[in-house]
């Protein structure tokens, strides 16, 4: 019997919290709209700087990434570390200098 009284009296809690009135709001009153996080999109791209191609600086044709690939993968190294830093740095720390 006492669970059940407190069940009730909870439900009841819970009815009037969400039949209250929807103009008094229980959030923070510091609290931002959904409108305040959307930008313009012209806008948005002048605050992400852009990103350079990684072969950008040495002017690697694929032709010479694809035969740095194979060289890397041979080493199991190598091979791990350049799906996280990328090929080019990969190489260079396990091989040295890029031949140009």
């Amino acid at each position: 019997m006492k669970t059940f009284t407190a069940i009730f009296l909870l439900s009841l809690i819970t009815l009037a919290l969400c039949t209250g009135d929807s103009d008094v709001s229980l959030s923070a009153p510091d609290s931002h709209s959904a409108e305040d996080f959307f930008v313009k999109r012209d806008l948005a791209s002048s605050f992400v700087p852009r990103r350079q191609k990684r072969n950008a600086q040495l002017n690697l044709s694929t032709q010479k990434l694809e035969s740095l690939h194979e060289v890397c993968e041979l080493n199991t190294a190598c091979n791990d570390l350049s799906d996280t830093v990328g090929i080019i740095a990969a190489y260079q720390r396990h091989f040295g200098p890029i031949p140009v």
